[in-house]
């Protein structure tokens, strides 16, 4: 072998030699860098996240921007039911009833035990004077929660609203009775104890 190609074998390897520790470090890096993973779950956290900034302007009194980014939230994870939800009662609180109604279904579709959703739809009714459609959707949250006290209160509430008392309202007065502590909330329910053991009394005679 000449000079001048030894010399080249051996630029050669020594370049090689350098080069294979930079090769597999670089290696090593691209198999062992982050990956962002889109999955459901990944999605639910990134939903919740932005959940706790529209808590946070709602805390503020900045209901628009609240609104703007539950609806980010529900756009990212669509089975977000609290987002849905807590959008909802903005939505309601700004007069939108109909996209209130909407979320708060959707809310209910994605949780099958969240009494909540079916509480507020059932407020909505109420405050648009639908009170026999009210009494359906309290009576759809007791069904998952029969002792949800915001339920039980205004199932109450509504069939006074109806002057109509069964059994079944009865009942509900009990249970509301003996889980209320609020001292105003809890002589009202007293007072319609009272006349509603009346009424079923009259009726059975």
């Amino acid at each position: 072998m000449n000079p001048h190609t030894r010399a080249r074998t051996l630029l050669l390897a020594c370049t090689l030699t350098l080069a294979l520790p930079m090769v597999l470090s670089l290696s090593a890096c691209a198999t062992t860098s982050p990956q962002v993973i889109d999955s459901p779950a990944s999605r639910l956290n990134e939903a919740n996240e932005l959940a706790k900034q529209a808590q946070a302007k709602d805390r503020e009194g900045k209901l628009d921007e609240a609104i703007s980014i539950y609806q980010q939230a529900v756009r990212v994870a669509p089975t977000y039911a609290p987002g849905w939800h807590n959008m909802g009662v903005l939505l309601m609180k700004r007069g939108n009833n109909l996209d209130a109604a909407t979320a708060f279904q959707v809310a209910a579709e994605n949780d099958l035990t969240d009494p909540r959703p079916y509480t507020a739809m059932g407020m909505l009714a109420q405050e648009l004077l639908h009170y026999d459609e009210a009494a359906k959707y309290y009576t759809k949250a007791l069904e998952r929660s029969d002792r949800y006290l915001p339920a039980l209160r205004k199932s109450i509430e509504v069939d006074q609203l109806r002057d109509k008392y069964d059994d079944t309202t009865l009942q509900r007065i009990r249970r509301a009775v003996y889980l209320e502590t609020d001292p105003q909330w809890k002589t009202y329910l007293l007072n319609q104890k009272i006349k509603a053991e009346q009424r079923i009394s009259r009726s059975a005679g």
